[in-house]
């Protein structure tokens, strides 16, 4: 399964690279996003454990555009996205280890 995987991604790879002329360019790209974009493609995919995630058509039809246009798949960008959302607002896993002690 994983050699399916790597030839596909292979394959994105040389038509994302015979564009015809076609230079992916940041020119005029934001340099915050720029520098955003950067982190999620190298943010670590830990774990083996596979979830089932629903999302609506706009979303799924941005994500698939961001596969398409930067490599950065699904499962990287919301790992990235919680990991972020959990050291921003570390009340959350404060307040929810609290209830786990209340309960147990």
């Amino acid at each position: 399964m994983n050699e399916i995987k790597s030839l596909a991604d292979e394959l994105r790879e040389s038509m994302r690279g015979n564009g015809k002329g076609k230079k992916k360019t940041t020119a005029g790209l934001n340099p915050d996003l720029e520098r955003l974009l950067g982190q999620i493609q190298e943010h670590p995919l830990e774990g083996n454990e596979k979830v089932l995630v629903r999302l609506n058509d706009k979303s799924l039809f941005m994500m698939r555009q961001l596969k398409t246009l930067r490599g950065i798949d699904l499962n990287r960008f919301i790992s990235f996205c919680l990991d972020r959302y959990f050291s921003d607002n570390p009340e959350l896993g404060t307040y929810i280890k609290e209830s786990l002690n209340k309960k147990l």
